[in-house]
């Protein structure tokens, strides 16, 4: 549950949120934002059927440092380990 968020966060260590971006309370993007604004070293893998139809949103969030990265779905179990490896591999950026 996405209202769920902030209280899990608040007490547990997390490195990686794999989230969808259509849910019922708020959408993937409003978590990852305030996610980001809170706690910007998590990275955050979003899965969304709508890559497939607007792929700029996704590119542009990620861009924008809302999201690490997205995966199309469905996806294959492979493509979404792979995923997974690139992002925690990556290292932040320094600005």
């Amino acid at each position: 549950d996405p209202r769920d968020v902030e209280d899990l966060l608040a007490k547990n260590r997390v490195d990686l949120i794999i989230t969808d971006f259509m849910m019922r309370y708020k959408t993937g993007f409003d978590i990852a934002v305030a996610i980001k604004e809170k706690y910007p070293n998590i990275k955050i893998i979003m899965c969304s059927a709508n890559i497939k139809t607007h792929p700029h949103w996704f590119d542009d969030w990620e861009r924008k440092g809302h999201i690490n990265s997205s995966i199309a779905k469905p996806f294959e179990i492979d493509v979404l380990s792979k995923t997974v490896r690139k992002v925690l591999d990556c290292k932040p950026q320094l600005v």
